[in-house]
Parts: C-alpha cells; structure tokens; sequence
C-alpha cells in the first residue's frame, strides 16, 4: 500500500517539476494528504486536520498551493456552493452530487462522455456538472 501511495505522490511531484515548481516540504505535506484522503475538501478543512501535525502551516499558504494544484490538474476545484471553493482529491473527470440538506458531496459516476473541442465556436477547456438534491442517507432519516 505504501509503495502505491509514494508512486502516486511521485506523479504529482512529477507534474510540479515539469512546470518549474520548487517542492517544498509543504507541498509534500499536501501532495501526501491529497493521495491518502480522497474526498472533497476545503482549503479550511486541510488546513485543521493538518495543522496540529504541522504547526507552521498557515492558512494562506494551504489556500495558495491548493490553487495552484487545481491549476494544474492535481485536484479538481469545485464551485458547487455559491461561496466556497472545495477541492477533490480525485482529479479524473466525474460529476457530482450535493445533498441539499446534510451538505454532502458525493462523486457520481456516470457514462463516459467526450468533451467536445470547441462548442458554437467556443474553445472548451473542461466542464463541470453538478447535481443537487437529497442524498440516499437523509431520504431515510
């Protein structure tokens, strides 16, 4: 199991060194944290279950590289709630679904689909789609 969470980290430090990022031990520190935990996380959330561990870890400095992660296909950033960015460890191309009344996010599988190219003209990058509703778990409480 070890040997599959260090050749995961090694391909995210992979893609650092390819754009001319400095690995630091902070970014180790996340890197290491996106591979063991996957899930949907905010900036905020990292940061608290991380800083007791590591006490020099600030808040801003989580927000920065977590930013730069999603820039660079590490992460997905999420923008599913109005005001908060939250951040999927499971960078691969999926949907989501939010529970309107717990709050959780849950990836949702669905049929592999292309992304087109370009639509009307438009040059597509990525796309996103988010499903809102009452998860399984709060339609049975």
């Amino acid at each position: 199991m070890q040997s599959v969470i260090e050749s995961k980290v090694q391909e995210n430090v992979k893609v650092l060194r390819e754009h001319h990022i400095p690995l630091t031990t902070t970014r180790l520190v996340l890197l290491r944290f996106l591979v063991t935990n996957r899930g949907h996380y905010s900036a905020e959330d990292i940061y608290q279950i991380l800083k007791e561990e590591y006490p020099s870890l600030s808040i801003a400095t989580v927000y920065n590289n977590m930013s730069l992660f999603a820039k660079l296909g590490i992460v997905q950033e999420l923008r599913i709630e109005r005001d908060k960015v939250i951040y999927d460890t499971y960078p691969e191309p999926h949907d989501h679904f939010l529970c309107l009344k717990c709050g959780r996010i849950y990836d949702i599988e669905t049929a592999t689909r292309s992304l087109p190219k370009e639509l009307d003209g438009h040059v597509v990058h990525s796309a996103h789609t988010y499903y809102f509703g009452i998860c399984k778990d709060c339609r049975e409480s």
